[in-house]
């Protein structure tokens, strides 16, 4: 492997394990701090510390379904291994979405392996108005997916770092 996609795989390795440990730390924490079913207001109704145990996957959905949501996390983290290992993607902003993601798939990963379901605690609404409640690794994945999504749509390619303009043509 090259010196380059070496740093690459490195540093997205890093951001991986900033954003995993975050979150097994913060669920370890709502898990012996706070009994289940029970909340926590922090910002008033808005935003509670609620901990809730998730069998099935996002929201809740297909909650008789644990087992695929494991094994498509492994082939998540699979892939992003491969991708970041083989230098396939090339920018920093790039390297730190694969990060993200692949932090949050293994922290939840974790959570079915070890548990069969999965601690969610981020709990935001407004009175009986509320998003489901989910986790760091929740939030991690979306932001990863939503970088990775913005910086392709700046670049045409966030894996090469090369400049387009809206037509696909190379800038500069």
């Amino acid at each position: 492997m090259k010196t380059p996609a070496r740093l690459g795989l490195l540093f997205s390795v890093l951001i991986g394990a900033g954003a995993l440990l975050l979150d097994q730390a913060s669920k370890a924490m709502v898990a012996s701090r706070l009994g289940l079913g029970r909340s926590v207001p922090v910002a008033g109704d808005v935003f509670r510390i609620t901990h809730v145990q998730n069998p099935g996957g996002a929201f809740g959905l297909f909650r008789d379904h644990g087992n695929l949501y494991t094994v498509l996390s492994i082939a998540a983290v699979a892939v992003l291994v491969y991708l970041a290992a083989r230098g396939r993607i090339r920018t920093p902003g790039g390297r730190t979405a694969i990060g993200l993601v692949l932090g949050g798939a293994l922290g939840n990963l974790i959570d079915r392996l070890r548990f069969g379901r999965v601690t969610d605690f981020l709990d935001i609404g407004l009175g009986d108005l509320r998003w489901p409640v989910f986790n760091l690794a929740d939030v991690w994945v979306v932001a990863g997916v939503a970088l990775f999504f913005l910086l392709s749509m700046r670049s045409g390619d966030p894996s090469d770092g090369k400049q387009t303009d809206a037509e696909g043509d190379a800038l500069g």
